[in-house]
């Protein structure tokens, strides 16, 4: 968890600015900027959190205490508390006198279960722990601070799309190969439901990583990728060239749209194009 402490530092500023623009403004005091503000403010008192935390763990020699752990957990409460705030602000965009106990029982249930977990990670270690060698580790349970981000973020996004009107069918995400083959686990439920929604999702890279079909086939992608690695000498290597073709009638064949990345030449197109690739990249 240690990063660079100048990036920190700037999005402090970064978050101080906002937040001093925000209050240096005339605005209605209704429920929606009330949320803006609590925002803004947890959101600089999370990097704070992280500033300290990374402080006491950069110190290191094996001697972390209480202030390490305390600092580390209230940055870990804060992450686990932003992802539900963006939303309650997003809901209030249109309706800025209340929010609707119904409308946000699923998210609001998993944060706090989220914020339970992270309270008595001191006690059962499941989220992160120090250890005398290794500093700071990360516990087995610890890409659940993940799982919580991307699902609030997905719902977030399509609760925005919902505001302003966009179709959804306008929006297509790309995930790369590599994260698509590291976290696919934690992807999964995000996929299904921007899919169930109407947001496309593509892959990206195909062929430049470990990707396989068993991780094209478990996520909902409507489009692939092929990275320009696999294009080298198509023109020339005769092999190089069916390998490619049959990459794509593979694809095609279980109705994905594919994208050709990297393409530079003009034989190179045409020959992408008699294989009936669906979009030519640069």
């Amino acid at each position: 968890m240690v990063y660079n402490m100048d990036f920190l530092i700037a999005a402090m500023v970064i978050l101080l600015l906002i937040l001093w623009n925000f209050l240096g403004q005339k605005r209605a005091d209704d429920l929606n900027n009330q949320i803006f503000l609590f925002f803004a403010v947890l959101g600089i008192l999370d990097v704070a959190a992280e500033l300290l935390s990374n402080y006491y763990i950069s110190l290191g020699g094996g001697d972390f205490g209480l202030a390490a752990i305390l600092a580390t957990t209230v940055f870990y409460l804060f992450q686990a508390l932003l992802p539900f705030t963006l939303i309650c602000y997003i809901v209030t965009l249109h309706d800025n006198k209340m929010i609707s106990a119904k409308k946000m029982l699923l998210p609001g249930l998993a944060t706090f279960l989220l914020i339970g977990l992270v309270l008595i990670n001191p006690f059962t270690e499941k989220l992160f722990y120090f250890d005398l060698a290794e500093g700071y580790v990360e516990g087995p349970w610890y890409k659940l601070m993940y799982y919580s981000a991307i699902c609030h973020m997905a719902a977030a996004f399509i609760r925005i799309m919902d505001e302003f009107g966009i179709p959804h069918d306008w929006i297509q995400f790309e995930i790369t190969e590599t994260v698509a083959t590291e976290y696919n686990g934690s992807l999964k439920k995000v996929a299904d439901d921007f899919t169930a929604a109407g947001v496309r999702l593509c892959l990206d890279d195909f062929g430049s990583g470990y990707a396989n079909l068993n991780t094209v086939m478990q996520l909902p992608f409507s489009s692939i990728k092929l990275d320009r690695s696999l294009l080298f000498d198509i023109c020339s290597d005769e092999k190089r060239a069916l390998f490619y073709q049959s990459v794509v009638e593979t694809f095609r064949g279980m109705n994905y749209r594919i994208v050709a990345e990297g393409v530079e030449t003009e034989a190179e197109m045409r020959l992408l194009s008699s294989w009936n690739v669906d979009m030519i990249q640069g």
